[in-house]
């Protein structure tokens, strides 16, 4: 491949769109780090607590099931219906992530939006695992036509 050939295959390529091809792809990735940001921390995207259970029984055997999050910090995980059900929804200038369990307003309602949303910290790791080599693998293709 010529160096102006190089140029234009380079100056083609859109990396924004890119990552957007990449995510409506293989969204289980982005559900996967949104997932293991609430089972191993209970916070939303500002890096805040959940709201905590109110009933203390249930707190106590919830933290016998992960104790992660902290005592009463929700994980939004029981039975898994509501993480096997959550779907990425792109909304054009970025993606919203929704489950189709009966239940999930309610629990839109009670621990609001940012809750499904990640923290900078598991943005960054999602770039570096999942989002950077899945670019880096298109460029190459890109390059080797």
């Amino acid at each position: 491949m010529s160096p102006k050939q190089l140029f234009e295959h380079l100056q083609n390529f859109d990396p924004v769109a890119a990552a957007a091809q990449y995510v409506d792809a293989q969204p289980q990735a982005l559900l996967d780090a949104l997932q293991q940001q609430l089972r191993t921390t209970g916070e939303d995207a500002q890096g805040h607590k959940l709201k905590p259970y109110k009933d203390k029984k249930y707190a106590a055997m919830k933290h016998g099931m992960n104790p992660k999050p902290g005592m009463g910090v929700p994980d939004l995980y029981l039975s898994g219906r509501l993480y096997k059900n959550m779907q990425v929804q792109d909304k054009g200038n970025g993606y919203e992530i929704v489950s189709t369990v009966p239940y999930f307003p309610a629990v839109l309602k009670a621990q609001g939006i940012a809750a499904l949303q990640l923290q900078a910290d598991t943005k960054q790791v999602f770039r570096r695992k999942a989002l950077f080599p899945a670019l880096r693998k298109m460029l190459n293709a890109l390059l080797r036509n």
